[in-house]
Parts: C-alpha cells; structure tokens; sequence
C-alpha cells in the first residue's frame, strides 16, 4: 500500500484518517510546554475499530512528531508537497522522528485529500480535525501548510512554515525554519526560532 502508517499508533498498513476528537478544550499550546490537549480521537482502518488514542499521547512512542496539516484545494499544499517528502526521506533513517498530517479543512472530504496524495506518491498518515477543528485551534494553525514539531517528551518546540516563502530571494537560499528546529530537538539543543508567521491558503473557521 502506498501510505504507511506512523509506529505511534500501532495502526494497520494502509491511510490511517482520525475522525471528530470527542471533547472540546480551548487552551492553546503553550511554547516549551508538554502538549495538553487530551481529546480522544478514533482511528479509522485501524486493526481495532473504534481504537481511539489523545493528541497529549503523540510521544507515547518517544519519538519526535512533526505535523503537518495540509489542504487539498490549496495550491501552496502542493507546491510544499514535494519538500515534505524530502524532510520524510531525510529522516527516515531516524526511528525517532514520524511526520503526521492533518486535515482540518471542512470543505473538502477526507477522500479529496488522501485521493490527492495517493496520486503524488506521498506516504503520511492523515489525522481528521475537520469537525471541530480542535488541533488546528490549539497549535494557532491558521493556514496551511503549516509545520508543529512536538519533541519525543510532549513538548512543543515550534510551530510555523517549513521555510520563508515568496520574496526575491531564490528557492535555494530561502532560510530554513523547520529542518533546523528538528535538528535542534534531535541533538538536545534549544530552538532558535521557536515561532514563525506562516503564509499559505487560510483554514476557514467552522461556523459555531
């Protein structure tokens, strides 16, 4: 099968989408503090139906998680889509590191998204916030794509774009934001740059 599941979740080989968290929480995530939102969330094709696990259980594992919320009907997605298989590559020799998306743009399916990706080729699997859009909310993920790495005990350690988009400056030489923040977490060392506004195509709020 063309996607592989993150070790985490102890899930079947195949796209491993999260349905609706079961309870809502308002806190937002606190930068170089464990992450705290204990909504349960259920696992779809999963070996166990109904298998539900929490977003403060992403380092069950001890491992570094990056997420990754994606959109399908966002171009800027797209054209990130290939780097972020290079960052997967890049990391693959890493145990400790899984890259986890999610989706929490409610005006497309789960099927729009993971048919999307399917198609390129992209090996991720795909966590379901569109219902009530609580892990968009409690990251400040406000477009997409947008990067949060969470190190291998709960804690967040930065939260923006994969790199500083647009500009004149030549794709090659753009600075880098998240490579460097996994590499800090990964060697013990602090994150320069912990938080950084990120452009991309907005996360349309649901309507209360």
């Amino acid at each position: 099968m063309i996607y592989k599941t993150a070790p985490i979740f102890a899930v079947a080989s195949g796209v491993s989408t999260l349905a609706a968290p079961a309870s809502a929480q308002s806190k937002a995530a606190q930068m170089d503090k464990p992450v705290e939102l204990t909504s349960s969330t259920r696992i779809l094709n999963a070996e166990r139906p109904g298998q539900t696990i929490r977003v403060s259980d992403f380092a069950r594992e001890k491992k570094t998680v990056v997420l990754v919320f994606l959109a399908n009907r966002c171009g800027v997605t797209w054209l990130y889509v290939d780097k972020i298989t290079a960052l997967q590559k890049q990391y693959a020799s890493k145990t400790d590191v899984t890259f986890i998306g999610v989706h929490s743009n409610h005006e497309e399916s789960d099927r729009e998204l993971t048919d999307a990706l399917t198609k390129r080729g992209v090996k991720i699997t795909v966590l379901d916030d569109k219902p009530r859009q609580e892990i968009a909310r409690y990251f400040g993920a406000k477009v997409t794509p947008y990067f949060v790495v969470i190190d291998a005990k709960g804690v967040l350690r930065y939260k923006g774009p994969l790199d500083k988009m647009g500009g004149s400056v030549a794709e090659s030489r753009r600075p880098q934001y998240l490579r460097p923040a996994v590499d800090a977490v990964l060697t013990g060392k602090p994150v320069q740059l912990k938080t950084v506004r990120a452009l991309g195509c907005e996360i349309t709020p649901r309507k209360p």
